[in-house]
């Protein structure tokens, strides 16, 4: 089979791949080995199939939320027709985009439609057949939708419906009109500097690890809209729970992934000295973390972890070419950001990434590889853990008033897809640009501490609308 990247992530046109001969052809529809090395879903629960009578009939735009949210696989198998999918996940790069393409006996083609999409088509032929599978079994409680002439459709449906349309029933609930949003435009460097000077454009390959993790899942998502190739490594096997799994899979739709590859060990140093072309840097997200919030928690164990090998590593990126070592930070750590002194760790967590930047810098200042580090506050938006602000914003959508019931402390928190575009810019303005401080939470923790370097949203290319639009859609699924 032949996987065609689509304008939206993660999703495909497929062409069969034919082996010919004087009798006709045989091909693969399906084969489950195939779609996970693309990664691509492989477990599919019904096998669907429609039959539209005439020209002109429409279906959809349908979409399921939550748990039930399905990927389908759409073949067009008698006549033709026009297949729509729209890209609804908060936080994608193509969010609020469309596509289409013509799917019909004669071409053969299929659309790969993943989970968060809203799929339909219209047909171009009278008696129409299409067949597709689903992953996810149909739940009419969670089904939703979106009209067909919403303008985000205006270049797929609306365009093309002729003068006499055969409508179906609508969705139990459909969703408001969903304005059309094309994908930012990166600001070039000449924009301004510092943290405000927008990404390069020169696309690079990256090592990224911590790809699973909440602000990880958003660097990725950002590296990879401003046109990086990322390479997303997995410490276990990829298997997660809740919304840690929701990530994973929209990493696996973003990036080229690797499984069973924790930082330093033989999986790991094995691509890094052998993947083609190797990497022009290394962005070293991934932490133990474990119960962060524990005064048991272990700094010493949980840095040697983070650096497993170091050396070793950096040695074997510098044989390929890559120099470059980029670190995320915390203000947990000690003597980052400002507020009530001492500027102390904040718990034994904030200790062990202290530690594990003093040291990294310290071996990449050895083996000669650039070190920088790039240190966060407290990121919040869509696809984010049960923390405060997902406990606010759960609280408001039910119309209750949010208790908050601790000290009164001054953090800084800032929208994780803020914060993404600010690393990817980061990333791509390379050392000249120097490091960055940001910051986070908990009990015990100083009264104040602030994060001291201002982002410039607009030179970034962030829309402030869109994000609250995208973080208050993500809590209603």
């Amino acid at each position: 089979m032949k996987f065609i990247p689509t304008p939206l992530a993660g999703a495909y046109v497929i062409e069969l791949d034919k082996r010919e001969d004087e009798r006709g052809f045989f091909a693969r529809l399906f084969c489950a080995r195939e779609f996970a090395e693309a990664g691509l879903e492989t477990r599919f629960v019904q096998i669907n199939n429609s039959l539209s009578r005439d020209r002109g009939t429409l279906r959809g735009m349908h979409y399921q939320l939550g748990e039930a949210a399905e990927v389908k696989l759409v073949r067009g198998v008698k006549g033709a027709l026009w297949d729509a999918i729209l890209d609804l996940r908060p936080g994608s790069p193509s969010f609020g985009r469309s596509f289409g393409a013509e799917l019909s006996a004669d071409n053969r083609r299929m659309m790969y439609v993943p989970r968060g999409f809203a799929h339909g088509f219209l047909t171009l032929t009278e008696d129409v057949e299409a067949f597709y599978l689903v992953s996810a079994f149909y739940a009419p409680d969670r089904e939703r939708g979106v009209r067909w002439n919403d303008p985000a459709l205006r270049d797929q449906l609306a365009g093309r419906a002729p003068g006499h349309l055969r409508q179906g029933p609508e969705p139990a609930r459909f969703r408001p009109g969903l304005a059309s949003r094309s994908a930012p435009t990166l600001p070039s460097p000449a924009s301004g500097g510092g943290l405000g000077r927008g990404p390069e454009r020169r696309p690079m390959r990256i090592l990224l690890t911590g790809a699973s993790s909440f602000t990880g899942y958003w660097f990725a998502h950002e590296l990879v809209a401003a046109g990086h190739h990322v390479v997303a490594v997995f410490r276990g096997d990829g298997h997660y729970q809740g919304v840690r799994a929701e990530r994973a899979q929209l990493v696996r739709e973003l990036c080229e992934t690797r499984l069973g590859c924790a930082f330093g060990d033989d999986a790991f140093l094995e691509l890094v000295r052998t993947v083609p072309g190797g990497f022009d840097v290394l962005c070293h997200h991934g932490a133990e973390v474990g119960d962060y919030r524990s005064p048991d928690f272990d700094p010493y164990r949980a840095a040697a972890l983070n650096l497993h090998r170091l050396p070793e590593v950096l040695r074997a990126l510098k044989d390929r070419g890559c120099g470059r070592l980029v670190l995320t930070g915390s203000v947990f750590e000690q003597n980052e950001g400002a507020g009530s002194q001492p500027l102390r760790a904040f718990s034994p967590y904030g200790l062990s990434k202290g530690l594990t930047a003093a040291a990294a810098e310290f071996y990449a200042d050895r083996e000669g590889v650039t070190f920088e580090k790039f240190v966060i506050p407290n990121p919040f938006g869509p696809y984010e853990e049960p923390r405060f602000t997902d406990y606010l914003m759960r609280t408001w959508l039910n119309g209750d008033t949010a208790r908050v019931q601790t000290p009164r402390y001054v953090r800084d928190n800032i929208p994780a897809s803020l914060l993404a575009k600010a690393y990817a810019a980061f990333v791509a303005a390379g050392p000249a640009a120097g490091g960055t401080r940001r910051q986070q939470r908990e009990f015990p923790e100083p009264p104040v501490r602030i994060n001291t370097d201002l982002l410039d949203a607009a030179a970034l290319g962030w829309d402030e609308s869109a994000a609250w639009d995208g973080f208050v859609e993500y809590y209603e699924r």
